[in-house]
């Protein structure tokens, strides 16, 4: 987005649709779907001119509608965060999809806004202290195939932290020191593709952690 006032980056006159890759269920027990949706659209609005969020799950066949967001919903106008268990929507299978669609009546005269991240897939419940902490960690580029940068909205003060890059089986790759604002390059010890772990420390307490997918 290109940022500035809403208008640079409002929904328009017509929809817009964000569809997942397909992505394989089928070997999770309980599996839960988590995500942050942003959503703002002016208060009081006449009912044949509001403009809706449609968020739903769809096996290939059949699809279920997860979450319908509106100028009533809570939350409007900042991040919100979500987590639904796919069992009570639908048998977990090999070909899911999550769509998001927003829609803008041409005759609404509404300034909308709509905001979709931190979309990610676990094996059971998870609370939303977790998804915050994963929230205040972002990595780019994130997907990619070589060294990454941090950054962080949380405070530090001008201290140090420590960075720490995890395997899937909880081995230590690197541990590197962290200073907020300042663009330092991280991840070069990563040597294999796969799904990897970065945990922010400061003072040796855990603040942060994000999920970081390398494909080299």
């Amino acid at each position: 987005n290109a940022g500035g006032t809403a208008n640079n980056d409002n929904v328009d006159n017509g929809y817009t649709e964000l569809v997942s890759p397909v992505f394989d269920l089928s070997t999770y027990n309980d599996p839960y779907i988590s995500y942050s949706r942003w959503f703002s659209s002016p208060p009081n609005v006449p009912a044949g001119s509001r403009d809706t969020m449609f968020i739903s799950l769809s096996d290939g066949s059949n699809s279920s509608l997860i979450e319908t967001v509106s100028h009533a919903s809570a939350g409007t106008g900042t991040w919100v965060n979500n987590s639904i268990r796919v069992l009570n929507y639908m048998s977990p299978g090999s070909n899911m999809r999550l769509h998001v669609y927003i829609s803008d009546k041409p005759t609404s005269g509404n300034l909308l806004e709509g905001g979709f991240d931190m979309f990610r897939v676990t094996e059971g419940t998870q609370g939303l202290d977790e998804i915050a902490e994963a929230s205040s960690l972002l990595l780019f580029p994130n997907p990619g195939t070589g060294s990454f940068q941090v950054k962080t909205n949380l405070e530090w003060n001008g201290q140090q932290g420590v960075i720490c890059i995890y395997d899937y089986t909880g081995r230590m790759i690197s541990s590197e020191t962290f200073v907020q604002n300042e663009s330092g390059q991280y991840g070069s010890s990563i040597r294999e593709a796969g799904v990897y772990l970065v945990a922010l420390y400061k003072d040796g307490i855990r603040v942060a952690t994000q999920k970081l997918i390398r494909t080299r």
